[in-house]
This record gives C-alpha cells, sequence and structure tokens, in this order.
C-alpha cells in the first residue's frame, strides 16, 4: 500500500475534527484553505511538471504564496489554541469586540454627512469623487485604482468603495496600506474617530506598544479586526518571509479589501515584488481579494514591463486596473496652484531670504541635515515664528510643532515652516506659498497638495528652486536627475506641470531609464519606448 499524500492526510484530519465541535471551531480556515489548495492543484498538469500550456509556472510563481498562506492557517490555529488553553477568556475578548461592516458603514456615511460640505468648488469635487466611489462600489473582485488629485479626499472616498465593496461581495475586512509612519499615526487616528478603537487594528515598526490595550496587541498578531490599519513594509515582509510570526497575519488578508494608499512611493527596485504580491492577493485561487492602488500620481504602468525566461517582456501588472475616479474628474476643476522654477536661489541664504518675503510660507527640502541648516540660518538671519520638523523627532513632538503651525495658519499670524518630505503626503496643513528643493515630479505634485488645499487663498504658489543641499543615495538622485532633464526638455516651463500628460509620461520614462542603467537584477524594468514617449496610454 501506498503512503497518504499530504493532501489525504489533512483531508483525514479534518474529517476527525467534526467529531470533536471545539476543534472544528478553531480551524474553520485551515478547511476552507485545504478546498481552495485541492483545487489549484488539479488545474496543475502535472505530465508538464507545473507548466500550463501558456507557459506559466505555478512552481515559480503561486506555489511560495500558498505555501506561506497554508502555514499561516496552521500557525494561526495552533496560536489561537494554545492561548484559549492557558487564558479562556483570551477567545471572548478576540470574538465579541468587533463591529460588524454593515455597522461600520453605517458610522462613515454618519461621519461624511456632519464633515463633508458643497459649499465651495472644492468640496463639490470632493463629493463628485465621493459618489464615484460608491457607484463602483458593486463591481466584482478585482485591481481598481483611485487617481485624483491631491485634497481629492481620497481617502474617505475610497475607504467607503472598501466598505461598500466588502459588503457587496461579502467580504471579511479592510486593510488600509501606507508607506510612511506620519500617513499611518493621521490615517488611524481618523478611522478610530470614525469606527471606535476596538474595530481598528494599527500594527506598523513605530507603535507605542506600551501604551497599546491587550485586545490591540492580540488583534496586531493575526490582524484579526474588521479595519486593519499598518505599513507597506509590514505587509510586504509578511507576504515574502519564512518567519511563523510574520507569516501568521496572512490568511486574515484572503477575501479582504486591501488598500494601497500613495502607490507611486514604492520605489522601483521593489515594484515588481509589490506587483507579484497584488496578483496574488487578486488571484481566485490565492487571496481571493480585491487591491486599490490610490494616489495623486500613480505611476504609467505601461512603462514598467518585467522580463520572462524566454526574453520577451509583459507588463509588470497583467490585470488592468479598473478606474474608479473617470479621467474627467481626476483633475481639480478649479486652478489652485502655481508652478515656478526660481533659478535664482542658489543657497541657503538666498532661500532664507527669499521665504522670509512671505507671511506664511513652508519650505520643504530633501534631507534632515538640509532642514536643520536652513532652520538655523534663518533664525540666525532674525526671522521670527520658524518652525522646524523633520522625521527624527517623535510622533508627538511632530503633532505639537503641526498644532502649532496649524494654528497660526488659522489666526493669521506669521509663521514658516521648514521641514523634510515627511509632509507633503497624507497631512492635513495647507499654506498660501510652499517653496520645494529639487526633486521628483511625484514629489513636487505631492507638495503642492499642502499649499492651498481647498481653495482658501485663491491661487497659491508652488516654488520649486535649484538643489542646495545633500540627497538621499539611490532612488531619490535618479528622480532628481530625470525632473531636471525633463525641466530642460520643456524649457523650465512649470505652468502645465499638473496637467499635461506629457509631463507625466516624459518623467516616468526618464525615471525608469535612469534607473535601468544602474540595475543588475534578474528581472528587470524595461521602459517601452518604440510606441513613443508621449500619448502613451493609461492603464
Amino acid at each position: 500500500s501506498r503512503d497518504e499524500t499530504f493532501m489525504e492526510r489533512v483531508a483525514r484530519y479534518n474529517a476527525n475534527c467534526k467529531t470533536n465541535p471545539a476543534d472544528y471551531a478553531i480551524y474553520p480556515e485551515v478547511y476552507q484553505m485545504a478546498n481552495q489548495l485541492s483545487e489549484f492543484c488539479n488545474e496543475i498538469d502535472a505530465d508538464n511538471f507545473g507548466l500550463k500550456a501558456n507557459g506559466d509556472s505555478y512552481y515559480t510563481g503561486w506555489w511560495p504564496m500558498m505555501t506561506r498562506l497554508f502555514l499561516s492557517c496552521l500557525v494561526d490555529a495552533d496560536c489561537l489554541r494554545t492561548e484559549s488553553y492557558y487564558r479562556p477568556s483570551a477567545t471572548n475578548d478576540r470574538e465579541n469586540q468587533h463591529s460588524s461592516l454593515k455597522e461600520l458603514r453605517t458610522r462613515l456615511v454618519k461621519f461624511c454627512n456632519e464633515v463633508c460640505r458643497n459649499d465651495t468648488v472644492i468640496n463639490q469635487w470632493r463629493t463628485e469623487i465621493m459618489t464615484c466611489a460608491k457607484r463602483m462600489a458593486p463591481s466584482n473582485k478585482g485591481v481598481f485604482m483611485l487617481e485624483a488629485d491631491v485634497g481629492g479626499g481620497k481617502t474617505l472616498a475610497m475607504l467607503m468603495f472598501a466598505l461598500m465593496h466588502a459588503i457587496n461581495n461579502k467580504m471579511n475586512r479592510v486593510v488600509y496600506v501606507a508607506p510612511f509612519g506620519a500617513v499611518i499615526e493621521q490615517t488611524a487616528t481618523i478611522f478610530k474617530k470614525i469606527f471606535g478603537s476596538n474595530n481598528v487594528c494599527v500594527h506598523h515598526i513605530n507603535m507605542d506598544t506600551d501604551a497599546m490595550s491587550m485586545a490591540d496587541l492580540m488583534a496586531c498578531d493575526n490582524w484579526d479586526a474588521p479595519i486593519v490599519v499598518s505599513s507597506s513594509e509590514q505587509i510586504m515582509d509578511s507576504m515574502y518571509s519564512n518567519r511563523n510570526s510574520r507569516c501568521r497575519k496572512l490568511h486574515n488578508l484572503t477575501n479582504s479589501v486591501i488598500l494601497f494608499d500613495e502607490f507611486h512611493e514604492i520605489p522601483l527596485d521593489k515594484m515588481w515584488h509589490t506587483c507579484h504580491a497584488v496578483e496574488a492577493l487578486t488571484h481566485s485561487r490565492v487571496y481571493n481579494s480585491s487591491v486599490v492602488l490610490a494616489s495623486a500620481t500613480l505611476p504609467v504602468m505601461d512603462l514598467l514591463r518585467t522580463t520572462l525566461s524566454t526574453g520577451e517582456t509583459k507588463k509588470i501588472l497583467s490585470r488592468i486596473p479598473k478606474a474608479i475616479v473617470p479621467k474627467s474628474l481626476v483633475s481639480s476643476p478649479v486652478e489652485r496652484v502655481r508652478y515656478s522654477y526660481d533659478h535664482n536661489l542658489s543657497g541657503w541664504q538666498s532661500v532664507s531670504k527669499k521665504a522670509a518675503t512671505y507671511k506664511q510660507c513652508m519650505v520643504v527640502v530633501n534631507t534632515r541635515g538640509s532642514a536643520f541648516e536652513l532652520a538655523e540660518t534663518m533664525k540666525s538671519n532674525g526671522i521670527q515664528n520658524v518652525y522646524h520638523l523633520s522625521a527624527s523627532m517623535i510622533p508627538s513632538h511632530r503633532e505639537k510643532v503641526l498644532d502649532e503651525v496649524k494654528q497660526r495658519l488659522n489666526d493669521g499670524n506669521d509663521v514658516r515652516l521648514i521641514c523634510t518630505s515627511i509632509v507633503q503626503t497624507g497631512v492635513d496643513i495647507s499654506f498660501p506659498v510652499v517653496m520645494r528643493e529639487m526633486c521628483g515630479w511625484t514629489s513636487l505634485i505631492q507638495v503642492a497638495g499642502r499649499c492651498n488645499r481647498s481653495g482658501e487663498y485663491g491661487v497659491g504658489d508652488c516654488i520649486l528652486f535649484p538643489q542646495c543641499g545633500e540627497v538621499v543615495p539611490g532612488l531619490p538622485i535618479k528622480q532628481m536627475d530625470a525632473m531636471k532633464t525633463v525641466l530642460k526638455r520643456f524649457h523650465y516651463d512649470l505652468s502645465q506641470v499638473a496637467k499635461d500628460e506629457k509631463w507625466r509620461t516624459e518623467y516616468w520614462s526618464c525615471y525608469v531609464e535612469l534607473y535601468l542603467k544602474d540595475c543588475g537584477e534578474t528581472v528587470a524594468l524595461l521602459a517601452d519606448r518604440k510606441s513613443g514617449s508621449a500619448g502613451m496610454p493609461r492603464p
């Protein structure tokens, strides 16, 4: 007689669990994933060693993802069983503290009705974006993209889409993923205000575990909460890691809505792995979830391609994202910001004098050292009301500085904020004038979102000036070089930088091309220049 196969042992184990209701209740994920794995195995052509007719290999593609996913079910079931044995009350704590997604949707609708207004053109535009999100929610599972200018209310819109989409498709939870700690902290605060702390699991590297309750710490173990707020580092590390503690949360990503905010901040050298994870998350035989890619400056996905073993190239993301917001609503209906390039600013002294001419101004530079140097230069020149902000500060200190700056802005008092790119994504603040040291196109558009954010100043000014300090090595240098190249091609005219599609496509073409010159990876990103840089079709 032959030995039992792995799937046969799993089936026999599940059959034995039925005689013990307690055990059977603890392992629902194992039972469900075993059935999915069995169906997945049936698709593999064993005679061709896992190669399908189209040449794709399940062994090199989805099998590592499936293995980690199955491991997640086993590890979490074992941990929960151990926890219930040593602390029986823990099981009730996990099961009884969460609200249903329908209840959370009701709370979100109530919050939006209280804070959202239609009194200005900008607010009416935000309402239209929210309406588009609601209209797309009944769609089937898949990959979606939400693109709108900075200040368009993307966070609330995609959260509304996620909850309604999850309810319509009978999904389990919503997972919000962002690249920066400042964005995560601010978003988590808003989500807790809307849904209550017991329904929101916040998990990132800088969280204060000493101030967290036992229920919050338990939720971080396996992301067992209806709303999860985490970092892109956490989710990617879990999907590619081989550690039990990291993989334990993966089964709770199945049948969920995953929101990737600020998707443009994914570095090019990590883009292939991220898109591969997106493919796995939306695969009907792997995670069977939906993914939303959100940003005001989404990459031109048609320029990003991967090399196959046959030498052919294909799009790095094979599934074409469905647009939640139509192209006609992507741009702001009114001109909020004037872009300009000031080549006369050649040092911190000249930047300091220029900033001093404005009553309220924010200057964003590339490094923490540059921010500190410029702030000290302004103070030594006798300029008053200068505030300094950088990622080297603890979260509570950053919040204190931002609160003081916002108060002075609201009161109409003098204020000059010197900071790094920490404020250019996710921080709800608005200045009449913003100055930005030389950077990539995406950074310029994002920082302009902190200028005249709601049109309260009429038309704001976003001033780009030449590099005065150091630059973070690596990809930021390539982004800056790509921006310099495109500036020359457009004769340093920034008047159409936020609207002209040629700007966007030319920048991403140059950025990818510069990356490829120093790229030694086996899987490379290719810019398809044959079809021309202008007029590239959007995903």
